[in-house]
């Protein structure tokens, strides 16, 4: 599995990362340490969680099998906003709270990447940069990372943390052949200023896996048939079958997708995740798997194949958005402009 630096940190990731969200919730604790052996076996050293995730047993379960790994080896990131009663937002006290928590669950003396869950909009930038400052200094985290947040939000946080001297190693963000709205900015905003992409959600909630079918009610087990049935609730990241059912377009894509998988002889849910790995600007994507067949299957997309090309300029053209004011008229009108309209993520040259 191949390896990159995140944006301006010392940390080394896996193309591929574990993310941990099932775990104590539909993924009980062997699963997991089997799901964290195998991972690591295919080369992944990249785990992310989050003290909300399963009311913090996620971290319990990862801090378990942690204090038996050569911790030296492996990237660990949580994040924290929502921690518990009298534990949310980016207030100083929160976060010292929360990251002992976190530590505590986790079983380790520090995390690799340590990172907002969402934008607060009641605690300054500069108050919760200067605690996370004193963590890195501290030695109770490596870097700091962001996530869920817009574009003028990120390069709001990336200048205030310049000016602290605490760089901000990467923006966590949905990003899939069915969400590319991280385009318009966060992807450019990223590589102008050499801050780490790392997406979630790359299969739509499931969407793009392709076992959905047109006319043809979802696997009630499935989690697009628990939120079209009202079971869980639908959100970005888990939309239901009838969001897209009536959208040509995206069985337009599906289709193109079969045909991919079937000419490299690999699953639907490979050449999404592929898709994602290959765009410019993503350094690592986050992978969310209840089973060790998921998992399996997931791992599949890994480097030792690639999609051509033509298959990228095909799938990039079959899931264009319209691009809205003022992104149409910024790319249309300046320089390398035409570029951009033809699939390119940015200009060629820095500002």
């Amino acid at each position: 599995m191949k390896r990159s630096v995140l944006g301006s940190s010392a940390l080394e990731v896996s193309e591929l990362c574990l993310g941990t969200m099932t775990f104590g919730d539909t993924t009980d604790e062997e699963t997991a340490h089997k799901m964290l052996d195998s991972f690591v076996a295919a080369g992944g050293n990249f785990i992310d969680t989050a003290d909300v995730y399963s009311g913090g047993q996620s971290e319990q379960i990862l801090g378990n099998w942690l204090k038996d790994q050569d911790r030296g080896t492996l990237v660990i990131a949580t994040k924290h906003f929502w921690g518990g009663p009298g534990d949310n937002g980016l207030s100083r006290a929160s976060i010292t709270a929360g990251i002992a928590k976190s530590l505590e669950r986790l079983q380790t003396d520090y995390v690799d990447l340590y990172q907002i869950h969402c934008w607060d909009a009641l605690v300054p930038v500069g108050d919760w940069l200067a605690t996370m400052k004193d963590l890195v200094q501290q030695g109770k985290v490596k870097s700091i990372g962001v996530s869920n947040v817009s574009g003028w939000q990120l390069m709001k946080i990336l200048m205030t943390a310049k000016q602290l001297g605490i760089p901000v190693a990467s923006v966590q963000c949905q990003y899939s052949l069915l969400c590319r709205q991280p385009e318009w900015e966060l992807l450019e905003c990223c590589w102008h200023e050499s801050c780490g992409f790392l997406s979630w959600s790359p299969l739509k909630g499931g969407w793009l896996t392709g076992k959905f079918k047109r006319d043809a009610a979802p696997d009630t087990d499935s989690r697009v048939g628990k939120v079209e049935a009202g079971t869980v609730k639908k959100l970005q990241s888990n939309p239901s079958y009838s969001q897209f059912a009536d959208d040509g377009k995206v069985w337009e894509l599906l289709d193109a997708m079969a045909a991919v998988a079937a000419a490299h002889k690999v699953s639907v849910t490979q050449v999404a995740i592929r898709w994602n790995i290959q765009r410019a600007g993503v350094t690592s994507c986050i992978i969310g798997v209840r089973t060790e067949a998921q998992l399996a299957d997931n791992l599949g997309a890994a480097s030792t194949w690639e999609l051509t090309q033509d298959e990228m300029d095909q799938l990039n053209a079959l899931s264009h958005l319209e691009t809205p004011y003022p992104y149409e008229m910024v790319w249309r009108l300046s320089a390398k402009g035409s570029e951009r309209v033809d699939g390119n993520l940015w200009p060629v040259a820095k500002m």
